[in-house]
Protein backbone atom coordinates (compact mmCIF):
# COMPACT_ATOMS: atom_id res chain seq x y z
CA UNK A 1 0.00 0.00 0.00
CA UNK A 2 1.59 3.39 -1.09
CA UNK A 3 0.89 6.92 0.28
CA UNK A 4 2.01 9.20 -3.03
CA UNK A 5 5.22 7.30 -4.54
CA UNK A 6 6.07 6.37 -0.66
CA UNK A 7 5.22 2.76 0.51
CA UNK A 8 2.92 2.68 3.53
CA UNK A 9 2.30 -0.51 4.37
CA UNK A 10 4.02 -4.11 3.38
CA UNK A 11 1.57 -6.89 3.11
CA UNK A 12 3.09 -10.84 3.48
CA UNK A 13 2.41 -12.96 -0.15
CA UNK A 14 -0.16 -15.16 0.78
CA UNK A 15 -2.16 -18.19 -0.62
CA UNK A 16 -5.21 -18.85 -0.51
CA UNK A 17 -7.39 -22.21 -1.54
CA UNK A 18 -10.78 -20.51 -1.87
CA UNK A 19 -11.52 -18.40 -4.89
CA UNK A 20 -13.71 -15.94 -2.47
CA UNK A 21 -11.41 -14.68 0.15
CA UNK A 22 -12.49 -11.42 2.29
CA UNK A 23 -10.23 -9.65 4.45
CA UNK A 24 -10.50 -6.21 6.93
CA UNK A 25 -8.09 -4.05 5.01
CA UNK A 26 -6.18 -2.78 8.10
CA UNK A 27 -5.04 0.14 8.79
CA UNK A 28 -1.83 0.85 10.99
CA UNK A 29 1.57 0.63 10.31
CA UNK A 30 4.79 -0.76 12.10
CA UNK A 31 7.37 1.45 12.72
CA UNK A 32 11.02 -0.46 12.92
CA UNK A 33 13.52 2.05 14.41
CA UNK A 34 16.67 0.75 14.20
CA UNK A 35 19.69 2.25 16.24
CA UNK A 36 23.19 0.56 16.40
CA UNK A 37 22.41 -3.12 17.36
CA UNK A 38 18.94 -1.93 19.08
CA UNK A 39 15.37 -2.35 17.46
CA UNK A 40 12.08 -1.15 18.72
CA UNK A 41 9.13 -1.33 17.24
CA UNK A 42 6.17 1.11 16.87
CA UNK A 43 2.38 1.10 15.84
CA UNK A 44 0.30 3.62 14.82
CA UNK A 45 -2.76 3.97 12.63
CA UNK A 46 -2.20 5.62 9.00
CA UNK A 47 -1.80 9.28 8.73
CA UNK A 48 -4.92 11.26 7.28
CA UNK A 49 -4.39 11.21 3.17
CA UNK A 50 -4.96 9.62 -0.46
CA UNK A 51 -3.29 5.67 -0.85
CA UNK A 52 -3.21 3.15 -3.43
CA UNK A 53 -3.71 -0.27 -2.48
CA UNK A 54 -1.82 -2.61 -5.40
CA UNK A 55 -2.99 -6.29 -5.42
CA UNK A 56 -1.52 -8.99 -7.86
CA UNK A 57 -3.25 -12.07 -7.98
CA UNK A 58 -1.21 -15.15 -9.55
CA UNK A 59 -3.61 -18.56 -10.53
CA UNK A 60 -1.86 -21.63 -9.08
CA UNK A 61 -3.54 -23.51 -12.19
CA UNK A 62 -2.81 -21.55 -14.97
CA UNK A 63 -0.68 -19.60 -13.73
CA UNK A 64 -2.35 -16.23 -15.23
CA UNK A 65 -1.79 -12.92 -13.43
CA UNK A 66 -3.71 -10.27 -12.79
CA UNK A 67 -2.67 -6.66 -10.80
CA UNK A 68 -5.19 -4.24 -9.60
CA UNK A 69 -5.15 -0.94 -8.04
CA UNK A 70 -8.02 0.65 -5.55
CA UNK A 71 -7.27 4.24 -4.27
CA UNK A 72 -9.23 5.46 -1.49
CA UNK A 73 -8.49 8.05 0.98
CA UNK A 74 -8.14 7.96 5.17
CA UNK A 75 -10.13 10.95 6.97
Amino acid sequence: MKKGEEAAIRFQLATYEAPLVSHALPTKQTLIHKQSDKETRETRDLAAGNYTLNLKITDKISGNTCTKKFDFTIK
